[in-house]
């Protein structure tokens, strides 16, 4: 099996180390927990992030709301649980996110006003027994009336949408691996990337397929070949955007060292693939809010040993042209876009502060969470 021209030049084994890392510290909780994690920026360049740290032995958990500038720095909901994921919702008002608690014995999903304001649970999953539940890659509806969310357990994902007035919330798909999901612009479909199992070493066979959100009516439109930090986004006009590897099935261990991955454009209307990019070390990457750029997180090719937590970053236009270096970020802590024309990052050296780089000048304004907010003191009983 082949996937048409799915290409683009890094290493199989890297990214699952990565992904195998990132799942650690998300869903267990088993290491330190960074400074500054999960940033999200609404339409007007407002930041939302997640601040964390450990205050006598205990693990604090802040979603602060800024300019992008850092100005103007408001305090939105502390929590013991560990804070997973935060998004704005599209009218710029609220905010949602996922919290799981040490262990993981549960795991919720909250909305709340960026205010602090009318905070909610929309779910909430309990473990039974030993197989833990966790809460991934919320996304409102374009409507803003909807979230959308993974529900992930023993590897198998199931996927719910929840009414966020009524809260009341359904299962549209279900017993797949589900890698990728967004909400089509009309918001009642979504486009999935799904792996069915099978492939070799870290490739795996897959699927991209659109779920009808009333009748959870899952349909099939191309077969694909994809790794962890496979990426999928709505490019608009009935096509998406991601990534993919290329290699013949079954393969062999020299040809999985040396396969590559790439960017590719499939239109929905035509059933077609183009590629657009082949460009070494891509790992991820993530679309500007015009869907005129990208952002691409690319393996640091001087591999070293303090380069190992770090990745490369660039930019460049959809089709993967006019690419322009901009720096290194933290692995751990994913890059956002700030607007059409910023980028906000953690550098791997210091998770205590995170930049928003202007790609107009070059010039960065560098954001310490210190000179923002403090962390909480824990409360002692008086003598």
């Amino acid at each position: 099996m082949r996937i048409e021209d799915l290409s683009v030049g890094m290493g199989m084994r890297r990214p699952l180390i990565l992904f195998s890392v990132l799942a650690c510290l998300l869903l267990s909780g088993c290491v330190d927990i960074h400074l500054v994690s999960w940033f999200d920026a609404d339409s007007k360049g407002r930041l939302a992030y997640v601040a964390s740290n450990h205050v006598a032995n205990e693990e604090i958990h802040q979603i602060i709301v800024s300019n992008k500038d850092g100005s103007e720095s408001k305090l939105v909901t502390t929590s013991s649980d560990l804070i997973t994921y935060v998004r704005w919702s599209p009218d710029d008002r609220r905010l949602v996110y996922a919290t799981q608690s040490p262990e993981v014995r549960y795991s919720e999903l909250f909305v709340i006003d960026s205010s602090g304001e009318n905070k909610m649970s929309l779910a909430r999953y309990d473990a039974d027994g030993e197989e833990k539940k966790y809460i991934w890659a919320p996304e409102w509806s374009p409507d803003g009336k909807w979230v959308l969310y993974q529900l992930v357990s023993n590897e198998v994902g199931e996927l719910y949408v929840v009414n966020v007035a009524s809260k009341s919330g359904r299962k549209v798909a279900g017993n797949t691996g589900l890698f990728a999901t967004h909400w089509c612009p009309d918001g009642r479909q979504i486009i999935v990337g799904t792996t069915s199992g099978g492939g070799a070493g870290d490739i795996s066979l897959g699927e991209i397929s659109t779920v009808d959100v009333d009748t959870g009516e899952m349909h099939g439109v191309a077969g694909m070949l994809f790794v962890p930090f496979m990426t999928l986004e709505w490019l608009g006009n009935a096509k998406v955007i991601f990534t993919s590897p290329s290699i013949d099935m079954p393969t062999t261990d020299k040809k999985l060292r040396e396969a590559q991955m790439g960017l590719y454009h499939f239109d929905l209307t035509s059933q077609r693939f183009s590629r657009v990019q082949a460009e070494k070390g891509l790992v991820y990457f993530v679309l500007s809010p015009d869907r005129k750029k990208i952002l691409q997180l690319l393996e640091v090719r001087d591999q070293k040993a303090d380069s190992q937590d770090m990745f490369d970053m660039v930019v460049s236009d959809v089709r993967g042209r006019e690419v322009k270096p901009i720096g290194q970020c933290d692995f751990l802590v994913m890059p956002i876009w700030v607007g059409n024309d910023r980028i906000a990052f953690v550098r791997a050296e210091d998770e205590a502060r995170f930049v928003v780089l202007s790609l107009g000048d070059g010039k960065e304004k560098t954001i310490s969470l210190s000179s923002i907010l403090p962390l909480p003191e824990k409360e002692h009983d008086a003598p």
